[in-house]
């Protein structure tokens, strides 16, 4: 087994237990956690503002081996640009808990992956400093088919001021990426 920075709690996060199916063979799977939002007034005074922030793991269903899975999964983080910094043979996750990116990922505008609202000048995405995690775990179904289970989970904040990250939600785009790539349909 080899693991740098093994992330234990994630991995439990990502076992799909009470799971709604959206369609076809895509499972989502909801966890909604407090998340304290920090504003500072112009004259330096902070407030805390505490909200509820939505966490969705999608999970696809993918006709090949768990180890063939694996395998692919690693070659797929690096075409789509997500240096894999967390992995597990053993338990079969490859992920990056702490990706720093400015306007793109592997070619495609962020915005495309992930929302984090817009101003005058288009979506914050495109135009903030993004701080990503993106985990993706497998498990077999059965001997012939394999879960890939991908949570997107980030935060962008202006470039260059100082100031509270604004949270992101994903589009799904990601993680679907992620499951055709390791199936190959894509």
């Amino acid at each position: 087994m080899r693991c740098e920075l093994c992330v234990p709690p994630l991995l439990a996060a990502l076992v799909l237990g009470g799971c709604a199916s959206s369609g076809g063979n895509v499972l989502r799977d909801t966890e909604t956690r407090r998340a304290p939002t920090l504003i500072t007034s112009a004259g330096g005074a902070t407030t805390q503002i505490d909200t509820q922030r939505e966490l969705v793991s999608q999970s696809t269903m993918v006709q090949m081996t768990l180890e063939s899975a694996y395998r692919r999964l690693h070659a797929v983080y690096d075409v789509m640009g997500i240096e894999p910094r967390s992995f597990s043979d053993r338990d079969h996750f490859v992920g990056n808990q702490h990706l720093v990116l400015r306007r793109r990922l592997g070619g495609e505008r962020l915005s495309a992956f992930i929302n984090c609202g817009s101003g005058m000048t288009g979506p914050h995405a495109d135009q903030y400093d993004v701080t990503m995690s993106v985990i993706t775990q497998l498990t077999a179904a059965d001997d012939a088919s394999t879960r890939v289970t991908t949570r997107v989970d980030a935060s962008a904040r202006p470039m260059g001021v100082s100031g509270s990250p604004v949270p992101c939600s994903t589009t799904g785009r990601l993680e679907r990426e992620i499951a055709e790539r390791v199936a190959g349909t894509r």
